[in-house]
């Protein structure tokens, strides 16, 4: 069974900014903090799913989901030089602007 050689990476990290991404109680209630989300990456380099891993509420954790399907990734590749399935952790950081 071959193991993976290279990690998926990311090719539209812009996706990462996060001050469009606030929502009005959030930015009320001053949150800040990290959103963390299991990726399942597939073949082609697309989100195949995502699973919340820790959140912050107030309708970031669901605008950093909806967010995490846009992503876009080169594939992990195996030591058999084939794209394959991988899991990413991707972190949305929110931090209110001064």
């Amino acid at each position: 069974m071959a193991s993976i050689k290279q990690r998926a990476r990311p090719l539209n990290a812009d996706l990462m900014d996060t001050s469009g991404m606030y929502t009005a109680e959030a930015k009320r209630l001053s949150i800040e903090g990290q959103v963390k989300i299991r990726l399942v990456v597939d073949e082609t380099g697309r989100v195949a799913s995502r699973r919340l891993i820790t959140g912050l509420g107030h309708g970031l954790d669901q605008a950093a989901m909806s967010k995490a399907r846009e992503l876009r990734f080169e594939p992990a590749i195996d030591t058999a030089d084939r794209a394959v399935r991988s899991v990413v952790v991707w972190t949305f950081t929110f931090v209110l602007p001064d």
